[in-house]
């Protein structure tokens, strides 16, 4: 039980997602994420639609019905790759790496911040990251239920093929470099 207690301490889970319009980022992202010792436990590409995206958002209601609308516009309009990420302190980590929201405000304080080398602007910021422990639940369950549902997937099945990354090359901090490989060499990724 105490090392049990110490193990769960030490490790915590947090969603982050790679926003529609960067998930080309996603093997850079990858790379960072392994180079500061956090761990994609689960991840997937998910397109969307406006009641699930308004049901993620639920809790940012009372900003601002025109921001709110503007969100949930440009998280449907095209995939997502949500990632449930795990390390010591993941939130907290996690959101450091992210940087201040705003992108501009990210260049002035944290520039090598996700948020400042990759977004545009307050709501096209290229990432999310989970506030705290408890909306970090909530939102992982939001994309990766225990109860064994599933979000819809992006899978297309004309004109594609399959490729597989093997698990060592997640554990040895390769996935990223390959994923930014592939994108490099003009495929795209659709699942």
């Amino acid at each position: 039980e105490y090392t049990r207690q110490k193990l769960v301490s030490a490790t915590e889970k947090t969603l982050g997602i790679v926003k529609p319009y960067f998930t080309h980022k996603v093997g850079e992202i990858l790379t960072i994420l392994h180079e500061n010792d956090l761990r994609v436990v689960n991840l997937k590409m998910c397109l969307l639609n406006r009641y699930e995206a308004l049901a993620f958002y639920r809790e940012h209601e009372g900003e601002g019905k025109e921001w709110l609308q503007d969100m949930v516009n440009r998280l449907t309009d095209a995939p997502l790759i949500a990632m449930e990420i795990m390390g010591k302190n993941a939130v907290e980590r996690w959101r450091q790496l992210l940087g201040p929201t705003d992108p501009a405000e990210a260049r002035q304080v944290a520039p090598n911040s996700l948020r400042a080398r990759f977004g545009k602007d307050p709501l096209e910021n290229a990432v999310h990251g989970s506030k705290d422990p408890e909306s970090a639940a909530a939102e992982t369950e939001f994309f990766f239920p225990q109860n064994g549902g599933s979000r819809a997937g992006t899978v297309k099945r004309v004109n594609s093929t399959c490729g597989i990354i093997k698990p060592h090359a997640f554990t040895e901090g390769q996935a990223g470099k390959i994923i930014s490989d592939i994108f490099s060499s003009n495929f795209n990724i659709t699942a």
